[in-house]
């Protein structure tokens, strides 16, 4: 590719010294080239030589730069191509893991935890009275995540019941849970207790 380039390059110069011979301005020149005096000749011989040898030069100079510039430009654009994918691949990523851990809803208050519990009770076939909220607490908020905390208390709940809820609790609302203090009740082997839990959630847009 390169030697074409350079070939085409030395054709174009050639065609444009053999225009040069049959122009007008040659003739002058040589008409003025006749009354010069041989040191003159001398003088102009060697400078048109050192022309002849410096001109392309100059060019391919100039080639060169113009490529290398180029070749630098491509070479930023791929390199900020592939800082893009790998940002996005990146984003995928935390997204496939966050979908894990973060809610894809947010808690906004006490009464919005009870909601969800109550839901949560009567699909595991457990009575909504046995579960309710004692105390939440809303915290920071990280650009589009939130955050909050809360203690569950469950009464009167069999072994089955209270592994429905607590797996509800983790695979549903995608809580962490803190801190699990229980009592059984010997005579009628009934749970109660209370649950302290984290939710993150999504902020609505």
């Amino acid at each position: 590719m390169r030697k074409k380039v350079i070939k085409q390059i030395d054709d174009f110069i050639f065609k444009q010294l053999d225009a040069f011979k049959e122009s007008p301005a040659k003739a002058k020149i040589d008409e003025t080239m006749n009354s010069l005096s041989e040191q003159q000749l001398k003088i102009v011989s060697q400078a048109g030589s050192y022309l002849l040898i410096l001109v392309p030069i100059f060019v391919m100079l100039a080639f060169f730069i113009s490529n290398s510039m180029l070749k630098s430009t491509i070479e930023t654009k791929a390199s900020i191509l592939e800082e893009i994918q790998f940002f996005i691949a990146k984003k995928n990523e935390v997204e496939r893991v966050g979908s894990r851990i973060i809610s894809p809803h947010q808690v906004l208050n006490r009464n919005d935890l009870n909601q969800r519990l109550n839901r949560l009770a009567q699909r595991k076939s457990i009575s909504p009275s046995n579960i309710s909220v004692a105390s939440f607490e809303p915290l920071e908020q990280s650009g589009n995540i939130s955050k909050s905390e809360a203690m569950i208390t469950v009464k009167l709940l069999t072994s089955a019941n209270l592994s429905d809820l607590i797996i509800g609790l983790l695979q549903a609302e995608k809580v962490k849970i803190e801190e699990i203090v229980l009592k059984r009740d010997t005579t009628k082997s009934l749970i109660s207790g209370t649950i302290k839990i984290t939710h993150y959630g999504k902020v609505a847009k």
